[in-house]
């Protein structure tokens, strides 16, 4: 489980907004107040596979960061990423692996590779 607002108040949802998967709002017009829907969003719709090469797992000197003494394995870094068409970008990578001179970190989205499954109760529509 990724997300719940079971205890929580309800969250909103602006159809067009482009603020959550497009396939999740897709599932989600249609619904009317009261509804409950179970569906799965297949990862390629959602965050995409995941990838295993260079450009996502990445092996990085502890000599060359200042702070890698002191890394965990599951840590989460913000990390300027590199990738191979030139572009860049700055992301959330966690921590896979240390070992005394190195560490191994992880640029995939938590989430990526996964089907997504969602239960979800529409409660109003305005």
């Amino acid at each position: 489980m990724f997300e719940t607002t079971e205890k929580d108040k309800p969250r909103q949802v602006h159809i067009g907004a482009n603020l959550i998967l497009p396939a999740l709002e897709q599932a989600l017009i249609g619904m009317k107040a009261g509804e409950k829907k179970t569906f799965t969003v297949k990862a390629e719709q959602a965050f995409g596979p995941r990838v295993e090469d260079e450009t996502m797992i990445q092996v990085n000197y502890k000599a060359n960061q200042p702070h890698a003494m002191n890394y965990e394995v599951g840590q989460k870094l913000t990390a300027n990423i590199e990738y191979p068409d030139g572009s860049k970008a700055q992301r959330e990578v966690t921590i896979i692996a240390l070992d005394d001179k190195t560490f191994t970190v992880d640029a995939n989205h938590p989430l990526a590779g996964k089907d997504l499954k969602f239960e979800v109760h529409m409660l109003k529509i305005q």
